[in-house]
């Protein structure tokens, strides 16, 4: 299960900051291009466990990455 905390900010309106209830989660992720649900995230986004045990970021390349 995934809930975008906050979506957009001043200088990328695609910039996600996401609570994930798992590590597993992190393949369900919109990227750079849109998903099947149309969901899009921009370079700099940021994924997270509840716990924070697991914390990635959404480089660049689409790609993301446990920090």
């Amino acid at each position: 299960m995934t809930d975008i905390v906050k979506a957009g900010n001043k200088s990328d309106s695609n910039y996600r900051e996401i609570i994930i209830s798992s590590a597993a989660d992190v393949a369900n992720l919109p990227t750079l291009t849109p998903n099947v649900n149309g969901e899009i995230a921009g370079p700099g986004s940021v994924a997270y466990t509840q716990d924070l045990t697991h914390t990635y970021l959404l480089g660049p390349d689409g790609v993301w990455r446990e920090v």
